[in-house]
This record gives structure tokens, C-alpha cells and sequence, in this order.
């Protein structure tokens, strides 16, 4: 089994910054099993696959912002909160 490999971006907008971007995207990699897909979330979405992410890792979209690992996990503890029991409050704009 070959080595996977998971890159995470930010995106930010206007108004965003590293530790609250609008979403999280990220792209998994593997030659053995053959793997390669891309998924987001939000604040309000967990993770869902979605082919439209390729944009910010292929440079056609340029709010994407590498982010590590445990970056990525800073802001996804306190998303996964929100995914658990969804609400509408002025937070999330």
C-alpha cells in the first residue's frame, strides 16, 4: 500500500483569516489504492466529495491557502459542534 497523501486549503474571502476561513477543502492522493478526490465543509456542511474543489489546488481560484494538518483540526473541533446540531445565528456571517 503506497503512501496517501492529504493537502488542505482555507478559503478565505473578505473578512476571513486562517483560524476562521469560509470553508476547508482538502485533496486526497494514493497510487495504491488508486485514490484521488476532492471535499469541503464549512461551518454549517461537513465533509462532502465534490469535483468542483480541483480549482483551488490547480490554481484557476485563488482563495485557497495551504494550511497544515493541525491547522485544519483548530478549526474543524469547533465546526463539528455546529454539524452535530445546525443553527442560524450571526456567527456564521
Amino acid at each position: 500500500m503506497a503512501e496517501v497523501k492529504i493537502e488542505y486549503l482555507a478559503i478565505m474571502h473578505m473578512g476571513d483569516t486562517p483560524d476562521n476561513p469560509s470553508q476547508i477543502i482538502r485533496k486526497t492522493e494514493c497510487e495504491d489504492p488508486p485514490i484521488f478526490k476532492t471535499e469541503g465543509c464549512n461551518r454549517i456542511t461537513p465533509w462532502r466529495e465534490s469535483n468542483h474543489y480541483i480549482k483551488y489546488f490547480i490554481g484557476m481560484a485563488d482563495e485557497g491557502y495551504s494550511m497544515t494538518e493541525e491547522e485544519a483540526e483548530k478549526v474543524l473541533v469547533k465546526w463539528r459542534e455546529r454539524w452535530k446540531s445546525p443553527r442560524f445565528d450571526e456567527k456564521m456571517l
